[in-house]
C-alpha cells in the first residue's frame, strides 16, 4: 500500500474514532452530525420539499418541524480491511482500536415495483461483554445498493467500479436515500442504552436522518418490521418498527419519490459501530423469518437473496435458509 494511501486510510479511520468527539454521531448508515440527526414524532409525515428541505406534518395535517438540509458531509466507515491495516501501523497501544465498523453482513434482493416489505426477527441474548458498541440489525429498502460499493461493485449498473465511481454521494437516480426499521443494542441520537430497543429511520446520503424514539424491548421479545408504500405510486412509505411481544409501535411515513423508482434494494443487515472485541456480540444470531416482498401487490415467491459481506472479522455470517427465512450470525 503507497504512502498516499496509508494516510488517507489513517485520516479516515482517526475521523471516525474522534467522531463523537467532533459532534458526529453514529446512525444506521453512517456518521452524522448531530445537528443533522433529527427525531420526528410517532406516528407523524415527512414530505421532502425542493432543495432538500424537510417539513414535518402532526396527524392533524399541520406543519411542526421545518427540517433544513445537512451542512455537514457524511463521515463513512472505513472498510474492516482497512481498520486491519490501520491496526497493524498503530504503534500507541494505550488507544484502542477499532475492530469492526458499518454493514458487517447483508443479504439483499431486487424486483421492479416493489411496495412492500415485511419481517419477523426476535431480540437475542444481551453482549457478554458491555461497552460502547452498537449493533443494528435490520430490514431496509434503498434506491439503489449503496453497501454493495464497499466491495467495489455496482449490482446497479453490472460493473466494476473505480475510486472515482464511488466519491459522489448520488448516482444517476438521485440521492441514495434508506427506510429501515430497526433493532439496535447501545445509545444513540435515539435513545437506548446497555439493551436493545427498536426504532424507525429514515437518512439519506445528503447527510439528514429522521428517527423515530427507540423503544425498549427485552431478550426473546417478537420484532415486526414494516416499509410499505402507501399507494400505488404515491412516493409515501410507511416505515414502521414494532414489538409484538411488548404492544409497541414507534413509525412515521415518509414522502421520497426517488426510494420507489428504478428497481429497489431490499436488504437483511447487521450493521456496527465501536466494536473491539467479538465478545462485543451475542452468542448466536438473529433470524428474520415470515420475510415477505410484494410487487404490484403481488407476494414475490421466488426471493433469490444475494449475501455479501464487508470482509468480516469475528466469523460473523449471513445463512439464508428460505426465500422468507434469514439469519445473521455474530459470531
Amino acid at each position: 500500500m503507497n504512502t498516499t494511501l496509508t494516510v488517507l486510510l489513517v485520516v479516515l479511520l482517526s475521523a471516525t474514532i474522534q467522531a463523537l468527539d467532533l459532534d458526529y454521531v453514529p446512525t444506521p448508515g453512517g456518521y452524522r452530525h448531530k445537528s443533522c440527526v433529527h427525531r420526528v414524532p410517532k406516528f407523524s409525515h415527512i414530505k421532502v420539499m425542493n432543495g432538500s428541505e424537510m417539513h414535518v406534518y402532526s396527524l392533524s395535517g399541520n406543519v411542526i418541524q421545518v427540517i433544513p438540509p445537512c451542512s455537514y458531509p457524511l463521515i463513512k466507515t472505513p472498510s474492516n480491511n482497512q481498520i486491519k491495516h490501520l491496526n497493524n501501523l498503530n504503534d500507541n497501544k494505550k488507544d484502542p482500536m477499532l475492530l469492526a465498523e458499518g454493514w458487517q453482513v447483508f443479504t439483499h434482493f431486487t424486483v421492479n415495483k416493489l411496495d412492500n416489505f415485511t419481517a419477523y426477527w426476535k431480540v437475542p441474548a444481551a453482549p457478554s461483554v458491555q461497552k460502547h458498541q452498537i449493533l443494528y440489525a435490520f430490514i431496509g429498502l434503498e434506491n439503489f445498493c449503496g453497501p454493495c460499493r464497499h466491495n467495489k461493485t455496482s449490482i446497479l449498473v453490472g460493473k466494476e467500479m473505480d475510486e472515482e465511481d464511488f466519491s459522489s454521494s448520488s448516482s444517476d437516480f438521485g440521492i441514495l436515500d434508506v427506510i429501515q426499521p430497526v433493532l439496535q443494542w447501545g445509545k444513540n441520537s435515539a435513545g437506548g442504552g446497555e439493551y436493545w430497543s427498536v426504532a424507525s429511520w429514515y437518512a439519506t446520503e445528503a447527510g439528514v436522518a429522521l428517527h423515530s424514539d427507540a423503544e425498549a424491548t427485552k431478550e426473546g421479545d417478537l420484532i415486526y418490521g414494516q416499509l410499505t408504500e402507501q399507494g400505488e405510486g404515491s412516493g409515501t412509505w410507511l416505515i414502521q418498527s414494532s414489538d409484538l411481544s411488548g404492544n409497541l409501535h414507534s413509525g412515521f411515513t415518509v414522502n421520497k419519490g426517488s426510494i420507489t423508482h428504478h428497481e429497489p434494494y431490499a436488504f437483511v443487515a447487521l450493521e456496527v459501530f465501536f466494536v473491539e472485541g467479538c465478545g462485543e456480540y451475542p452468542a448466536g444470531s438473529v433470524e428474520f423469518s415470515n420475510i415477505h416482498i410484494y410487487s404490484g401487490g403481488n407476494d414475490v415467491k421466488s426471493v433469490k437473496w444475494v449475501s455479501d459481506s464487508n470482509q468480516i472479522i469475528c466469523n460473523e455470517h449471513v445463512v439464508v435458509n428460505s426465500s422468507s427465512d434469514v439469519s445473521i450470525f455474530f459470531n
